[in-house]
């Protein structure tokens, strides 16, 4: 086949996209009086001076407008406040906090600790791969009764076990995040469908990424903030245990020894 006929049978297809000529949010605002255009000296967020907010307001509060566009009220503030507590460590036994204890012994660079375990963090069942997921199906079954979900869906992914049982602490943050003055409609149904579910079988209930799933359910966020939200609430507890063994030596950690292995010397036809 000759070029020519090759270049004939070839169809060649041109985008059209109209690309913007400057970048544009609604999130941020930046002014300059300086000869250099780059160098900002006022900024306001969604309409906000940002020196007063530096001065007036919690960091609760700024997460929250930074992510709804307006500032809560005062229970969506306490609610936010607290979540941020009780999610800031996802504890010693989770595989997110190895990693950064590994990174931290590993001399790791210490900007990459926290990197390297909020990647972990992000992983599914006991990280926050699917908070998103979670977040949808509050909303979507929260008119319902507890039966009625669980007669639809016997196994709702915000349900499941830690390590074989049902999650204690997992339990205990969501008791502590309904109590108060907060509105907390989401964590409350969730509570009655985990007491559904324990009638049937005990060794199941809420995971942490459920708790936090309902959170922001009543707290009136998107799905698709969830995920990233709860790496960023666990992020002081992960970069703590990293930056805690940074320059310490690889033997502060326990090391799995031969007689804790099984190796399979015979293997099954495929």
């Amino acid at each position: 086949m000759t070029d020519e006929k090759k270049k004939r049978q070839v169809e060649v297809k041109h985008r059209d996209d109209q690309y913007a000529e400057r970048y544009r949010t609604s999130i941020w605002l930046e002014e300059s009086e300086h000869e250099n255009p780059f160098v900002e000296t006022a900024a306001f967020c969604h309409g906000y001076s940002f020196e007063e907010l530096v001065k007036k307001v919690s960091y609760p509060q700024m997460l929250f407008l930074l992510l709804k566009g307006e500032l809560p009220s005062k229970t969506q503030e306490q609610l936010l406040n607290k979540a941020l507590v009780a999610f800031c460590h996802p504890g010693v036994r989770h595989d997110a906090v190895r990693a950064a204890a590994l990174a931290g012994v590993g001399k790791t660079l210490p900007q990459n600790i926290l990197p390297i375990a909020m990647l972990v963090f992000g992983g599914s069942r006991t990280g926050s791969a699917d908070v998103a997921k979670m977040m949808r199906y509050f909303a979507k079954t929260k008119r319902q009764s507890a039966s009625e979900a669980l007669a639809i869906n016997p196994t709702p992914i915000v349900l499941g076990d830690y390590y074989g049982e049902a999650d204690v602490m997992a339990a205990k943050i969501a008791q502590w995040l309904s109590q108060g003055d907060d509105d907390t409609p989401h964590i409350d149904w969730g509570m009655k469908l985990v007491a559904e579910a324990q009638s049937e079988n005990e060794k199941i209930g809420w995971t942490k990424a459920s708790v936090a799933a309902a959170v922001f359910c009543d707290l009136g966020l998107m799905p698709k903030f969830g995920v990233a939200l709860m790496q960023l609430l666990a992020a002081p507890g992960l970069l703590a245990q990293g930056v805690e063994h940074a320059n310490k030596p690889v033997t502060v950690l326990p090391f799995v020894g031969d007689d804790d292995y099984e190796i399979q010397t015979e293997f099954a036809p495929s």
